[in-house]
């Protein structure tokens, strides 16, 4: 009778253990769920602001406009907000900033959200060596 008293401790602590990894599994297995969405949020947000930045970079028009920009008013042209806000995909709220290329650029705003933020150096035309970098910031409506 003996053995059969230590036999049934055993068999408890075997069946809490188990019941201890497969809740420990199941929460593993949500909270991967959750990661790889943000991961695919993330990595489609970081593409469409590459891709609106390297639109920028490449067009002479708006890179003159914004070598133009004085640094005691700093605003965007408003044919490079445009550009943003044509290209911007419909689930993106996006606006950008200009910021001397040494200096750090934050948005002016808190959101209480996550942001994501792209910098890009536009460094000079033909005529004029003023480098400056225009940041775009992004988040999901």
């Amino acid at each position: 009778m003996k053995m059969f008293k230590e036999k049934r401790g055993w068999m408890r602590i075997v069946e809490a253990f188990v019941a201890i990894l497969l809740i420990m599994a199941v929460l593993l297995i949500f909270v991967g769920r959750s990661n790889i969405k943000n991961d695919e949020i993330s990595s489609r947000i970081l593409k469409a602001e590459n891709a609106i930045l390297r639109e920028i970079q490449v067009d002479e028009t708006l890179r003159n406009a914004i070598l133009a920009v004085k640094f005691d008013n700093p605003e965007v042209p408003v044919e490079v907000q445009q550009k943003i806000n044509n290209r911007t995909p419909e689930y993106l709220n996006c606006t950008s900033k200009i910021c001397p290329l040494n200096m750090s650029c934050e948005l002016d705003t808190y959101l209480e959200q996550n942001v994501y933020a792209k910098p890009v150096a536009i460094t000079a035309n033909n005529s004029m060596y003023d480098p400056r970098q225009l940041k775009i910031f992004c988040w999901v409506k």
